[in-house]
C-alpha cells in the first residue's frame, strides 16, 4: 500500500537543470551575493530593490553538539541571556526600540547552530544590526540575571516535553550516537541539574569565548538591503 502511495504522490521524473521549467525558475531568483569580513565571518546578501524590508541575522555554529555532558544546555542558556542587554543597551531600551519601530527579534539554539534575527524596515537595518551586535559581543551575562532565567527555562523544558516530536528526535539522536564521542546524543535544553544549578557565568563566557568567533558565524540579509 505505501509503495502504491508513492508512485502516485511523487513526480515521476526528478526536476534537473536540464529541463526547462526548472532552468527558467533558477533564472528568475534573486542572485545572492556573498562576502566575508576581516574576522572571518562569511555574508550572503539577497538584494530585492523594491523591497521596503528587510530580515537580517547571525547564524553561528555554537548548538548543542559543541557542549559536552557537564555545560550541555549552555548554547540555549545563553542565547536567552543574550536578551538581557549590556552596558550601551539596556534590556528594557532594546525592547521600546523594537517595539517603537515595529520590528521583531527572535533566536532559536538547536544542535549545530544558535541562531539571531531581526525583521524590520529597511531604513531601521543599520541601527537593528548595531543593537544586536552589542548584544553578541558585549553581553553582561550577570549572576542575577541567571539566576533570575532558570526557572524560565525549566518552564519551557516542560513545554518541550509534551511536544512528541521533539521528545522522538531526543531519543532518536541518543539511540544514533555516543556521548563519548561527540555532543549530538545530548538534549538542546540540557538536563534538570545543569539549568537549575551548575551553569553559571563562567561557563557562559568560556563558550562565548571558544564559539561565537568571526569563522564561526555567518551573517544573513534578505529584502531592500544593499549588499555594499
Amino acid at each position: 500500500m505505501l509503495r502504491r502511495t508513492l508512485r502516485v504522490c511523487l513526480p515521476v521524473t526528478n526536476c534537473t537543470l536540464r529541463q526547462p521549467q526548472c532552468a527558467a525558475a533558477i533564472d528568475r531568483c534573486t542572485p545572492v551575493v556573498y562576502s566575508s569580513l576581516s574576522n572571518g565571518c562569511r555574508v550572503a546578501t539577497e538584494y530585492l530593490p523594491g523591497c521596503q524590508f528587510a530580515t537580517i541575522g547571525v547564524w553561528i555554529d555554537a548548538g548543542s553538539r559543541f557542549e559536552d555532558i557537564n555545560n550541555n544546555g549552555v548554547a540555549h542558556f545563553l542565547e536567552h541571556m543574550n536578551f538581557k542587554g549590556t552596558e550601551k543597551y539596556s534590556k528594557r531600551a532594546v525592547e521600546d526600540l523594537f517595539e517603537h519601530k515595529g520590528a521583531h527579534f527572535n533566536a532559536y539554539t538547536s544542535r549545530d547552530r544558535t541562531a539571531y534575527y531581526v525583521k524590520a524596515f529597511k531604513y531601521d537595518v543599520e541601527q537593528m544590526i548595531d543593537v544586536v551586535s552589542d548584544l553578541l559581543q558585549n553581553g553582561r551575562y550577570d549572576p542575577g540575571d541567571v539566576e533570575l532565567e532558570r526557572p524560565t527555562i525549566l518552564a519551557e523544558m516542560r513545554e518541550v516535553e509534551e511536544l512528541v516530536d521533539e521528545v522522538l528526535m531526543d531519543n532518536l539522536h541518543q539511540a544514533a550516537y555516543d556521548p563519548a564521542q561527540c555532543g549530538l546524543p545530548l538534549t538542546i535544553l540540557g538536563p534538570v541539574e545543569n539549568i537549575s544549578k551548575h551553569i553559571n557565568r563562567d561557563m557562559i563566557q568560556d563558550f562565548v569565548r571558544v564559539h561565537y568567533t568571526g569563522p564561526r558565524m555567518c551573517f544573513i540579509s534578505s529584502g531592500g538591503v544593499h549588499p555594499e
